[in-house]
């Protein structure tokens, strides 16, 4: 990732570096893209206490590093 990629997320995170995700919120939260660089993932059931229920496609298809994703309870699609 370049720095105008990270700058980019950096946005559109608004600074909450502790979440290495981007993400929709409505009455839940979509996963839309992982940025962090771990290799094994637990994908957390919820984020400032609103449950994520959704996983794009594309949100975990362009870390060639990750290995294992766990999916919790809750989650309803995966799309």
């Amino acid at each position: 990732m370049n720095w105008q990629q990270k700058k980019i997320l950096e946005y559109m995170m608004l600074g909450q570096q502790s979440f290495d995700y981007i993400y929709s919120l409505e009455d839940s939260i979509e996963l839309i893209f992982y940025y962090g660089n771990a290799r094994k993932i637990r994908v957390p059931q919820e984020y400032k206490k609103v449950l994520i229920k959704e996983i794009t496609p594309s949100c975990y298809m362009t870390n060639e590093k990750i290995i294992e994703v766990k999916i919790p309870e809750g989650i309803e699609a995966i799309y």
